[in-house]
């Protein structure tokens, strides 16, 4: 199966806020869906002080982007085509290879359990795509501003703290 990428170098840069500064925060895109990393991107490029580094619908080329650029902060989807690496593993590579970057787990799909596996795995945030986009946005802030605390949507909110496990309500 044919993979589509997208980097800076080959899309036209948004003109309103991607003059990079060097307190801009420098941000991957990883969804397997081309429409969803495109609104993704067209939304995060429309904050001020974020650039969007890379963006890719595969995780070879983004892990290759996480080695050779600086990279503050990986939006990134837990489910991704089946012949990629599975949520739980690509997090604990990133975590292990990258132990400060910023990891956005941004998904729709069972959202309760999603987010307690994302945090199991050592995301810094987990958003529910049925969310507002600008929770993405906050979500990047807070994870970099504030290390190692786990933050999370609920009820369309960011949140701190572990989410509840799948099971507490048994």
């Amino acid at each position: 199966m044919n993979t589509l990428h997208y980097s800076l170098h080959a899309r036209r840069p948004s003109s309103r806020h991607m003059v990079e500064s060097a307190h801009s925060i420098r941000i991957a895109l990883l969804d397997d869906h081309p429409i969803v990393l495109d609104g993704v991107a067209a939304w995060l490029e429309q904050e001020p002080g974020f650039v969007i580094a890379h963006r890719s619908t595969s995780s070879e080329p983004t892990l290759e982007a996480l080695e050779h650029g600086k990279i503050d902060a990986i939006v990134m989807d837990f489910y991704l085509r089946s012949d990629e690496m599975d949520g739980i593993a690509l997090l604990r590579h990133l975590r292990r290879r990258h132990p400060d970057l910023a990891i956005i787990v941004l998904s729709a799909g069972q959202t309760r359990e999603t987010a307690y596996a994302s945090y199991e795995a050592g995301a810094s945030a987990f958003v529910s795509k049925w969310d507002a986009a600008i929770c993405v946005a906050h979500a990047i802030r807070q994870s970099l501003k504030r290390v190692g605390r786990f933050h999370h949507t609920h009820a369309g909110a960011l949140v701190f703290g572990a989410p509840p496990s799948p099971g507490h309500d048994l």
